[in-house]
């Protein structure tokens, strides 16, 4: 019995040796200098139990520790009546969404025309209105190089908005759905997207009105029946530097990335002979998490984003509305992500606004979520001068790809009992207020 105890301690204290080791090579110090601290410990109890050679303390110690895992293992039973996906029972209006509001130029008439009719959102507007803003010089967390060069992705993002949508299309082609929804998806992960999902297009996924120029105010129409979405990868390095200047600038390259290979799409269904239209950022006609969501690629989470299968929230999403025939995705509702975010918290304690809530989800326009207060955290970022992004850099769900996380990842989504212990395991890992990386010297201005 003591040679088993001995090695079921070899083996747990060399698999948290390689996951420390893996730690190292993401760059998780913290993380490294835990696990293999928790390796030398498993492997020395164990060590000593071998040598206490007392058989009855061995098998204790073996059937406790067979016990632990095994509660946490305990599998989660499925009933045969599908989850149903809850849909907003209202569109949402563009022009309440503070990136809208932020646009507004005070006196303009639809600046007086918006607070006419939401008096309310005034006094917190103002607020905002003084504070230096987004990528701002005069800005709390403003780094010349990557502010300024987050600024660059952005301008030509703006540029882009002007080819979204094209009415030159070329003589309509037969296709096989089978046959473009598979040349698209490779295309797509071919340029860069991790995840790309396809889906039927829902009234509710459209704003109701358009909330910037040159059609402010003005009724958007669903006109296309179907939603190709993708997403693509941010940063790892550059996101654990939330909130400084890498994670706009990050944020900001994505947008543009995503953004081309969109227009790209779009483009190439015109030439198939099909309406199509890319919906990238700051000209979004439809509210991009529900889309995504709805074809296949993950759940809204606690912090209001999408959190994707691959890598959580750590991604951006874009969609190309269509007319085109496509094969959908089957979308098969994970409720394993409701449930980890119920007794995570994590995002929420540190969020430095405190506008994700903690509590349970509360019943709005319709359905049950989790509502984040976008004014404080809209209001943050003017002050810091980035996009923040530390509910991001927290979740565990946006811990790298590969074989070590997605045991996690099976865990959690299998398996109940897991979900608070790995919670908590993050926590000790990483810690519960993981600090922010400095900023790299590459994107540093001496001069400063």
């Amino acid at each position: 019995m003591n040679i088993i105890c001995l090695i079921f301690g070899m083996f747990l204290g060399f698999a948290l040796f390689i996951s420390s080791s893996i730690s190292l090579r993401e760059k998780e110090f913290t993380a490294f200098r835990r696990l293999l601290f928790l390796s030398i410990i498993s492997f020395s109890i164990f060590l000593f139990f071998y040598f206490l050679n007392s058989y009855y303390i061995n098998l204790i110690v073996l059937l406790s520790v067979f016990s632990f895992i095994l509660y946490f293992l305990l599998p989660e039973f499925k009933f045969k009546n599908k989850p149903i996906v809850q849909s907003p029972k209202s569109r949402i209006d563009e022009r309440n969404i503070m990136f809208s509001r932020n646009r507004l130029n005070p006196g303009s008439e639809n600046f007086k025309s918006y607070y006419t009719t939401n008096p309310e959102k005034k006094i917190n507007d103002d607020t905002f209105r003084k504070n230096p803003g987004l990528l701002s010089p005069k800005s709390t967390l403003y780094s010349l190089f990557p502010s300024e060069a987050a600024d660059a992705n952005f301008y030509i993002t703006e540029h882009l908005k002007a080819i979204t949508e094209t009415n030159n299309l070329k003589e309509k082609q037969k296709i096989i759905p089978k046959d473009i929804t598979l040349f698209i998806k490779n295309w797509l992960k071919k340029i860069g997207a991790i995840d790309v999902g396809f889906g039927k297009i829902e009234e509710y996924h459209f704003y109701s009105h358009h909330g910037y120029n040159p059609k402010y105010g003005e009724p958007i129409n669903p006109k296309h029946k179907y939603a190709i979405s993708f997403l693509v990868e941010m940063d790892k390095d550059s996101i654990t530097t939330a909130p400084n200047a890498p994670v706009v600038m990050e944020s900001s390259q994505q947008y543009l990335t995503s953004a081309t290979m969109a227009i790209a799409v779009t483009k190439f269904i015109n030439n198939l002979g099909y309406s199509a239209q890319a919906h990238i950022d700051g000209k979004y006609d439809i509210v991009a998490p529900l889309v995504a969501r709805d074809c296949g690629l993950g759940e809204i989470g606690r912090m209001g984003l999408l959190i994707s299968k691959q890598l959580g929230p750590r991604v951006r999403i874009a969609i190309i509305t269509t007319d085109i025939p496509l094969e959908l995705t089957i979308n098969n509702y994970d409720s394993s992500v409701d449930e980890f975010c119920k007794v995570c918290l994590k995002c929420a304690n540190i969020c430095p606004s405190q506008s994700i809530p903690l509590g349970e989800k509360t019943k709005i326009n319709g359905i049950y979520r989790w509502q984040i207060d976008q004014e404080k955290c809209f209001n943050l970022w003017t002050k810091f001068g980035t996009d923040c992004g530390r509910c991001m850099q927290v979740c565990p769900y946006s811990h790298p790809n590969n074989l070590f996380h997605n045991i996690i990842r099976i865990g959690i989504k299998y398996f109940p009992n897991f979900r608070k212990f790995a919670a908590k395991m993050d926590d000790l890992v990483y810690g519960k207020n993981p600090k922010s990386s400095p900023t790299p010297i590459w994107m540093i201005n001496s001069q400063n």
